[in-house]
Parts: structure tokens; C-alpha cells; sequence
């Protein structure tokens, strides 16, 4: 059985995520939007996990090696999903108002 290290397991999170986001753009341009909604928030929970799957492999007892540009690093990326999803959100209520 082979080994999943923490890094691979972050590549798999976020390859999932990045394929939600592509599937959420489709339902968007669809008029879907309540599943867009829906696919866009799991596309933002799978990136923050990748991230925190990236970063504990970074600070792993066996292979310890703070690094807080790293640290600050992920937390702007968490950041910037946050904000990504804001403006989903944001979007899709202005359209549902206009319905």
C-alpha cells in the first residue's frame, strides 16, 4: 500500500477544488445559481483544506521548519477565498433579488 504524504493529499484537495470552481462557472453561466452557490462553497472549503493539508506537512514534528512568509503565505490565500466567496454570494443575492 503506498503512503499518501501531506503534500500529495493537498494536490488532491486542490485539484478537486479547482475542478468545483470550473463546474461552478458552468452552472453560473447556466443560470443555475443556487447550485453554483452550492458547488463554489465546497470549492472554497477544498482549498482552505488543501492549504491546511500543505501547511501541516510544513510544520510535521519529524520535519519541523517554521517558516512564518509560509504561514502568512496561506493565511492570504485563505484570505483571498474568503473574499472570492463574499463575492459569490454577494452576487448570487443581487440576482436572486432581481428575480
Amino acid at each position: 500500500m503506498t503512503d499518501i504524504t501531506p503534500e500529495r493529499l493537498a494536490l488532491v484537495w486542490l485539484d478537486d477544488a479547482n475542478y468545483d470552481l470550473a463546474e461552478a462557472n458552468k452552472l453560473f453561466e447556466a443560470e443555475s445559481y443556487p447550485w453554483c452557490c452550492f458547488i463554489a462553497s465546497t470549492s472554497a472549503e477544498k482549498s482552505l483544506k488543501a492549504l491546511i493539508y500543505r501547511f501541516n506537512a510544513q510544520m510535521s514534528p519529524a520535519r519541523f521548519r517554521y517558516d512564518r512568509s509560509k504561514a502568512e503565505e496561506a493565511l492570504e490565500a485563505a484570505e483571498q477565498i474568503l473574499e472570492a466567496s463574499k463575492r459569490i454570494f454577494q452576487k448570487a443575492s443581487e440576482i436572486l433579488k432581481s428575480i
